[in-house]
């Protein structure tokens, strides 16, 4: 009896624990009331809704809808900061449930899910922000969950689930269909380690048809995923705003943003209509005036930062510029303006990737090393190639330790298996986002928190349970002949 009322009371002590600090965390700390970003317009705009991914701004007019004009942002706020915590600790109740942890790493494994929150820390929460992110974080822990439980359980129920959420991120921000192709991945590992006895009996060509199922499963799943959303949104904007095709917006400044570092003066001569290679002589001029333009960058480590800020800025000078032309124009509406807009830039875009390809890998390729930075460690100019450094060791050391978990029969080999699928998803939305997208900090954040509970998993494992002597655990002598075994905690 005495021994139930005690562990009611540290129930009791954990839950207040982790309830006291969701709300400091998530309404006290930094910025109180909504923030809004230079795109959060665009989610509260009408115009712009029709162009976006219909989840956030669904969900921002439902709480308008609830509170009106005055409240709807400041709800907003404390609906995402709900969310936030909520999908944060569902998480680690999946983690603690799944490898058997106690309260204290119940608790250690929630703070570190909340670092995927502190982007901006100390001054801003994510649950503040009125971006997409907002809810996209969050609900990336409910994904990775149900990813990590159908590897580990190989269960395809929850690997459903999966495909069910990569969806639902899809329809949040459209950069996050690039999860198509990680949820392709989980699942291919998921039929080769289902049949991995297999492969020991059988001979090479069997080997060779089942890893080329698990090629076509990766094909089928990351295209297959990305046709879903693309035929849903169609239809939310066939319902929503009727015959009217909605413009790709956001497709468009992607490909822009980068390409548009590349170019150069002479670029004007690749362009034989006299409109067209007017504009782009609008645009080169801003965004030469501002010094956005590869000819310009630092030749050092920080070569990145400047690549990453032309590449946030370029779409709104080339904007400005094909703006000003319009007026000139005598061109007034605005929805043809976006609409010009975003046929100028696609056409601009196409053909200075073709002139400019070469240069546009290589500015890639220097995205990728910030990159890993930004999933593990912060950037700092004053010492950025010890960060470096610092990002490697971790990598190395959160790699050897998983690989010692699996190796070693004493340890739990599933956290080892957990740290290296999260490092192998690690490494692909570096590549990913860094090919496809200019590899913003906020795009690579999403494994943060991630990352760092697989990292406590298998530092735990191997340090403080099963490995080396940690003064501050007593353990149990070693096995004897008395049947003592040492890999167990007092």
């Amino acid at each position: 009896m005495l021994n139930r009322k005690s562990e009611i009371l540290k129930d009791f002590l954990l839950w207040g624990t982790v309830l006291i600090i969701s709300i400091i965390f998530f309404f006290f700390v930094g910025e109180k009331s909504y923030v809004m970003q230079k795109d959060s317009h665009v989610y509260t705009d009408w115009i712009y809704i029709r162009s976006i991914m219909p989840i956030y701004p669904c969900f921002i007019e439902f709480l308008k809808w609830c509170f009106g004009e005055a409240g709807y942002l400041d709800a907003a706020v404390i609906a995402q900061g709900f969310i936030s915590a909520f999908c944060a600790i569902d998480f680690c109740l999946f983690i603690k449930k799944q490898f058997r942890l106690n309260r204290i790493d119940f608790l250690m494994t929630f703070l570190l899910s909340l670092l995927v929150y502190t982007i901006e820390f100390p001054g801003v929460v994510n649950n503040h922000f009125i971006m997409t992110e907002s809810l996209s974080y969050p609900f990336f822990y409910i994904y990775i969950k149900y990813l990590l439980k159908g590897i580990l359980n190989q269960s395809k129920k929850d690997l459903a689930w999966g495909i069910v959420w990569t969806f639902i991120l899809s329809l949040i921000r459209s950069q996050l269909q690039l999860l198509w192709a990680v949820s392709a991945m989980t699942i291919a590992y998921y039929y080769l380690k289902l049949h991995w006895e297999e492969f020991r009996k059988i001979c090479w060509k069997n080997i060779a048809v089942r890893c080329l199922v698990s090629i076509l499963l990766l094909g089928v799943v990351t295209f297959g995923g990305y046709k879903l959303v693309s035929v849903s949104v169609s239809t939310y904007r066939q319902i929503l705003f009727g015959n009217e095709r909605a413009t790709d917006y956001q497709g468009v400044y992607a490909f822009w943003d980068r390409i548009s570092y590349t170019m150069d003066k002479e670029d004007e001569n690749l362009f034989e209509n006299p409109q067209t290679k007017a504009i782009f002589q609008r645009v080169y001029e801003k965004i030469d005036d501002a010094q956005y333009r590869y000819e310009y960058r630092p030749k050092n480590l920080w070569t990145w930062n400047h690549v990453a800020t032309a590449a946030s800025k370029n779409g709104q000078l080339a904007g400005d510029a094909i703006y000003e032309y319009l007026d000139a124009q005598g061109i007034a509406d605005e929805n043809e303006k976006r609409k010009i807009e975003a046929q100028v830039m696609r056409e601009l875009s196409v053909v200075l990737m073709q002139e400019h390809w070469d240069r546009y890998i290589y500015y890639t390729l220097t995205m990728i090393p910030q990159g890993f930075i930004c999933t593990v460690f912060v950037q700092k100019e004053a010492f950025y190639a010890l960060c470096h450094i610092i990002t490697f060791m971790i990598y190395v050391t959160a790699l050897l330790l998983g690989i010692r978990c699996i190796k070693k029969k004493s340890l739990d080999s599933a956290k080892g298996e957990s740290m290296l699928w999260i490092i192998l998803i690690s490494v692909m939305l570096v590549g990913i986002t860094n090919i496809v997208f200019m590899g913003l900090q906020r795009y690579l954040y999403y494994m943060y928190g991630v990352f760092y509970i697989g990292f406590y998993l298998v530092f735990r494992e191997n340090f403080l349970i099963n490995g080396f002597s940690i003064k501050w655990y007593k353990r149990q002598p070693n096995k004897t002949d008395n049947g003592m075994d040492n890999n167990v905690l007092r």
